[in-house]
């Protein structure tokens, strides 16, 4: 078995083209987020981005711990902004945390 080196060369506006066409492809595939400058998320939005149940999101709304807005008296909606702070508000650095606290962090689980 022999091994094939094949050289292909293009002129530049054949790659511009081809880049192009990627990038506009990506463009349409990319999430969300990328595709759209901004949206309200709504409680399953929530409940995935955060893994957990929505029954979990309304209650965290209730208790007032997850701002939110209601558009017309209608569905709960939340800004991504303040569902990351909220995850973020809660994030536990485990250095700082009692040796016996972390062992029954994981046995709960």
């Amino acid at each position: 078995m022999s091994n094939l080196n094949l050289t292909l060369e293009l002129p530049g506006e054949v790659v511009e083209a081809i880049a192009a066409s990627v990038a506009s492809k990506l463009a349409a595939v990319s999430s969300p987020d990328v595709r759209n400058d901004w949206h309200l998320l709504d409680v399953e939005e929530v409940a995935n981005r955060l893994g957990r149940s929505t029954r979990w999101v309304r209650e965290r709304v209730k208790r007032g711990d997850l701002p939110f807005v209601r558009l017309d008296g209608g569905a709960l909606a939340f800004e991504l902004s303040d569902v990351r702070n909220f995850a973020t508000q809660r994030r536990i650095d485990v250095r700082d945390e009692p040796e016996t606290r972390r062992l029954r962090a994981v046995e709960g689980q």
